[in-house]
């Protein structure tokens, strides 16, 4: 009989010990994996969730500075892009909006008196324009200079005279040696401390042709001529005004007013009429300045009916060689002139002086 073969135990198929261990293990490792990964989605969702919430509310609060910056409530934008800002340091859109605002601030500034000062306003935003001209290049480092420039100006009324508005232009106008705000700040810098008229009307004119915010420029060009009350501010003042009438442009109101005020003060534009020749002395030519000054005034309410406004008007027309016209307005004025009209020596006199040129 043969020898039956004999199977041994050890030689089953069943797994040992170790086998079962090794197994476990790997079961474990990859259940680990898998919940690793489950949490780790679960942290990236909830991320995702969080920045989308996030930027929603940097949305909300920049579409509210807008509002508010539109109604010219400054503070009060200003409040919603700090908000935005702690939220993200480092979001473009909130860095360039809390520029634009601080630079837009700082142009129409106004202040209660007791209440806040310049520099209140001014070191509130100043490291938004800071930090601004570290990253901006060409045109805009240059406007946001000026602005600097604009914001020690400020700080300097209030008596900080140690600061040089004037370094921060210069290096404005390296960058950008057309900029608008550099020149306009600059040439309304010059002008506040009383200095030459001719220095300032070259960064004035500059500052025009650049082509950029005209109605800012002419603003800041009218207040800074207004503020001085001397010969020279005041024939510069009529060349502006002439400028802006060729070119179709637009006085406000509250402009309108002062240099109304330059034209009917007796230490004004009719201290020009010679009171024994009664010439008018004009300053640019005569039929043109006559033309600025019924554009300025003709239609103007608080003219209307004005013995002064009738009085430069003959002056005018006599300069620019409407005799006929001069005599007419001369004598309309005398006929509705009372005694008391300090006019009255020099309305004679330029009727006679009319008349007699009517009959050579």
């Amino acid at each position: 009989m043969a020898d039956s073969e004999k199977i041994s135990p050890t030689n089953d198929h069943t797994p040992s010990a170790a086998s079962r261990s090794k197994n476990i293990m790997k079961w474990i490792a990859g259940a680990t994996a898998v919940l690793s990964l489950i949490f780790g989605l679960q942290q990236l969702v909830g991320w995702v969730f969080e920045y989308r919430a996030q930027k929603r509310e940097i949305t909300e609060q920049l579409e509210l500075a807008k509002m508010q910056r539109t109604s010219s409530d400054y503070h009060a934008a200003w409040g919603s892009l700090e908000k935005a800002y702690v939220m993200d340091q480092q979001d473009r859109e909130v860095n360039e909006a809390r520029e634009n605002l601080a630079m837009e601030w700082l142009e129409n500034i106004s202040v209660k008196s007791g209440e806040e000062t310049f520099t209140d306003i001014v070191n509130r935003i100043l490291p938004a324009l800071s930090r601004g001209v570290l990253k901006a290049e060409g045109q805009r480092k240059a406007d946001l200079l000026a602005h600097i420039g604009w914001a020690d100006f400020l700080r300097w009324r209030d008596g900080n005279f140690a600061l040089k508005p004037e370094a921060s232009y210069q290096k404005a106008l390296a960058i950008d040696s057309s900029n608008v705000y550099a020149h306009v700040m600059w040439a309304h810098w010059i002008l506040w401390r009383n200095g030459e008229v001719a220095e300032a009307a070259i960064h004035f004119k500059k500052a025009v042709a650049s082509g950029r915010v005209r109605l800012y420029v002419r603003d800041l060009q009218l207040s800074a001529l207004l503020n001085l009350h001397n010969e020279d501010t005041e024939d510069e003042l009529v060349r502006v005004c002439h400028e802006m009438w060729r070119n179709d442009e637009t006085i406000e109101d509250r402009h309108k007013r002062r240099i109304w005020s330059v034209y009917s003060s007796i230490s004004g534009r009719i201290r020009r009429a010679n009171t024994t020749t009664g010439q008018f002395r004009t300053i640019i030519d005569p039929v043109e300045e006559l033309a600025t000054f019924r554009w300025l005034f003709e239609n103007w309410e608080r003219t209307a009916n004005s013995p002064v406004y009738q009085y430069i008007l003959a002056c005018l027309q006599e300069a620019a060689g409407e005799d006929e016209a001069a005599l007419k307005t001369f004598q309309a004025l005398r006929q509705n002139s009372t005694s008391r009209n300090l006019l009255l020596p020099r309305i004679d006199a330029g009727i006679r002086r009319v008349k007699a040129k009517l009959v050579e």
